[in-house]
């Protein structure tokens, strides 16, 4: 019995430590990429693959510290699916998010989407479900409207960016935009996000007594990187409409999720 004690902990202690190296070398990439955002020199598109990659693994690990492996796999699968759903819906129709389409520099696609998009699902949405995992413990409906929030307010960050560095670009014609991106897209968003969080709260209840709430800061962490790189990159790219919106949200969202978790649910 102690054995297996032993072992669970020194699991947990190396999972940790495999999360504090992959927020050093998010937070290093990030610097990179500013910096030659900023300075102006040659910036390869590997390194955005690599930035992806690390941020997969974040969340990864993010999921198996606070869910353990079985949950984490289902987030993943449930985020991905979806994910790849809404957006072949997404590029062949315009519903939800207005009609785009995605250039060659995410690479494979299935059905006008490439593999890599619907990770970026994932990955944001589970730093949202993270940030509010405490939340979802206490009042699950709560839970999920607010951290569908915190994921719109991270893509009124990103949208704007990745359009402006050429990864996608829009199609739809006589509908209100916002620094470019149509209104429709961030409406979109936050139904993805709200399908998928509320597929995945149907397995909470099984997946409760696995909950690990000190791992939270560390979600904390990487989205605040993520907004102040949002902030940084639409400062440089001139998109102060999206980018005021997305400061606006991305704040009210981290403060009343940190405020929900550290004082009305003690």
């Amino acid at each position: 019995m102690q054995e297996n004690k032993a072992v669970k902990i020194k699991s947990k202690s190396l999972v940790e430590r495999i999360i504090i190296v992959l927020i050093i070398t998010i937070i290093a990439s990030f610097s990179y990429l500013l910096a030659g955002l900023y300075l102006k020199f040659g910036i390869s598109y590997d390194i955005y693959s690599f930035l992806s990659l690390q941020l997969i693994l974040f969340a990864l690990f993010q999921a198996i510290a606070e869910l353990k492996i079985k949950y984490a796999l289902i987030f993943l699968l449930i985020s991905y699916a979806l994910g790849l759903l809404f957006e072949i819906i997404g590029t062949n129709t315009g519903i939800p998010f207005g009609k785009y389409v995605y250039s060659d520099l995410l690479g494979p696609k299935i059905l006008n989407v490439p593999f890599s998009v619907p990770f970026v699902w994932f990955v944001i949405i589970y730093l949202s479900f993270s940030i509010t995992i405490k939340i979802a413990y206490y009042n699950k409906l709560a839970f999920v409207f607010l951290a569908s929030l915190g994921v719109v307010g991270w893509d009124l960050f990103i949208d704007p960016m990745f359009v402006s560095y050429g990864y996608w670009k829009w199609l739809s014609n006589n509908i209100p935009m916002l620094s470019g991106i149509p209104i429709t897209n961030f409406v979109g968003w936050y139904i993805v996000a709200l399908t998928i969080l509320s597929i995945f709260s149907l397995f909470l209840k099984k997946a409760e007594k696995n909950f690990e709430f000190r791992y939270s800061k560390y979600a904390y962490i990487i989205y605040i990187v993520l907004i102040i790189d949002g902030i940084l990159a639409n400062i440089k790219l001139n998109n102060f409409g999206s980018m005021t919106i997305g400061v606006l949200v991305s704040s009210f969202f981290i403060i009343y999720s940190y405020f929900l978790s550290k004082f009305k649910y003690q």
